[in-house]
């Protein structure tokens, strides 16, 4: 029987592993691309759809820094791509955009960090009450019959 366990855990934790190294691959890919797609097109051209990929890829990690981390990435590709792209609208909707997207880029990161959070309180409820459920003593059920 612990044979059988252990070869579960182990198969878990290589899955866990893969699933990890390809939601990094798809972060880092995401983010080139979305900066590339960024610098290439127009400026004031709203590309930054591109960029929610990223944040798709973070949803399972369990830290509650990196989708800060990954907000503060794209504000930052977003601050320096207009000086790599060609200017072709004005200069009040190129403004817009950009700053649309960073907006919408912390409040993604906050939704990821508060829902992690509460799934994290969660956990610590259910363990709670999984602990304090074993300390209550079973009384018998009287059979009611009609």
């Amino acid at each position: 029987m612990r044979k059988v366990i252990s070869n579960k855990l182990s198969f878990n934790i290589s899955a866990t592993r893969t699933l990890r190294s390809i939601n990094s691959l798809v972060l880092f890919l995401s983010l080139a691309t979305a900066y590339y797609i960024d610098i290439i097109s127009a400026l004031g051209i709203a590309t930054s759809s591109f960029y929610v990929i990223a944040f798709i890829a973070i949803k399972d990690s369990e830290s509650l820094v990196l989708p800060f981390l990954i907000a503060l990435l794209i504000s930052l590709f977003i601050v320096i791509g207009p000086f790599l792209s060609p200017v072709k609208l004005g200069i009040h909707s190129v403004f817009f955009n950009l700053s649309l997207t960073i907006i919408i880029s912390w409040m993604m990161a906050s939704l990821f960090h508060f829902k992690k959070i509460r799934k994290l309180k969660m956990n610590e409820i259910d363990q709670t009450l999984k602990s304090e459920s074993k300390h209550i003593p079973e009384e018998p059920q009287n059979e009611v019959s009609i």
